[in-house]
């Protein structure tokens, strides 16, 4: 991973950018940093124990999704 200091940064996404009131990819408005909010739901969630010094241990991944509203 490289991290960049300077005013433009290219920033790969897996999926169609949507539109949005306000926001221009070209001319600003995108939000970044603690500005940005994923809504997900957790459509699968693995088992769990409590191990020593009170840790909790995952028996499998979880699966979530996306929530465009």
């Amino acid at each position: 991973m490289s991290f960049s200091t300077g005013a433009n940064v290219t920033i790969p996404v897996h999926r169609p950018v949507l539109s949005q009131t306000g926001v221009s990819i070209t001319s600003g408005g995108v939000r970044k940093g603690t500005e940005v909010r994923f809504h997900v739901k957790a459509m699968s969630c693995p088992t769990y124990s409590i191990v020593p010094h009170d840790r909790i241990e995952f028996a499998g991944d979880f699966e979530f999704v996306e929530i465009i509203t």
